[in-house]
């Protein structure tokens, strides 16, 4: 019996740790591709893990994550900017065309922030006038 009610007991104590945890914030970076021709993004970051390079191959007239992570605590932290999370992304179209815009600016992102889900989304376009 009381070994029941230290084992109920304790289980409690993990519940109530893990359901009062606070989730961290989920982070996704897209590209929507305008342009005329298939690219292959790099994205380039230092957020979380060093020196990371990821490659993406988005399609005309198609949008996809280029970076995402999850923290999985840590609280909301929703004054994160693009800044913090890519540190520059390159392109190049299947015919040598490349980037001629460094989308390092936060000007040229669009954030959305969903405070519920505790997710924000960063977007940026990429099209014929800035491939060269």
């Amino acid at each position: 019996m009381q070994k029941t009610l230290r084992s109920n007991l304790l289980l409690l104590l993990i519940t109530t740790t893990l359901l009062s945890c606070e989730k961290g914030t989920d982070i996704i970076c897209k590209i929507t591709n305008n342009s005329s021709e298939k690219i292959t993004v790099k994205t380039y970051s230092n957020y979380l893990v060093p020196n990371q390079v990821i490659e993406t191959i988005i399609d005309k007239q198609e949008t996809k994550d280029i970076y995402t992570n999850s923290r999985q605590i840590g609280g909301f932290h929703e004054t994160t900017t693009i800044n913090n999370v890519i540190d520059s992304i390159t392109a190049k179209t299947e015919t040598g065309k490349t980037l001629i815009k460094y989308y390092n600016n936060e000007g040229d992102w669009t954030k959305e922030i969903d405070k519920k889900k505790q997710t924000i989304v960063f977007t940026a376009i990429i099209n014929d006038i800035t491939l060269k």
